[in-house]
């Protein structure tokens, strides 16, 4: 008996390892062939990476004229960030509606068939 669970552990263990480098091996192929037809060169990609941070550092510090925009930025973060909540809301209550419907233990009055 306990033999037998612990091949069937074993077992699980080994689907689980197949099942990994299957999905990872995918991945680095598809990673490859889209290296190849885009001519990308991983290397170069790491190595300009420092580049990126000092342009980063050298353009994205405010100035003046980024200042004076600040107040207009944060208005339309604003906006934004109530415009996602009020479709969130949204959502989530059609979700909640469409749940009931399809639901075989709230049905509703015999409302949906």
């Amino acid at each position: 008996m306990v033999l037998n669970e612990m091949k069937n552990n074993r077992s699980v263990f080994r689907r689980r390892r197949q099942t990994f480098t299957i999905v990872f091996g995918s991945v680095f192929a598809l990673f490859l062939f889209a290296s190849v037809i885009t001519q990308f060169n991983p290397a170069d990609g790491l190595l300009s990476v420092p580049r990126a941070l000092g342009w980063m550092a050298v353009n994205l510090i405010p100035n003046q004229d980024a200042m004076e925009r600040f107040p207009k930025i944060l208005n339309k973060l604003l906006e934004t960030s109530l415009l996602s909540v009020a479709v969130t809301v949204t959502a989530a209550a059609f979700a909640f509606f469409f749940s009931l419907l399809g639901s075989k233990t709230t049905r509703l009055s015999g409302l949906s068939a």
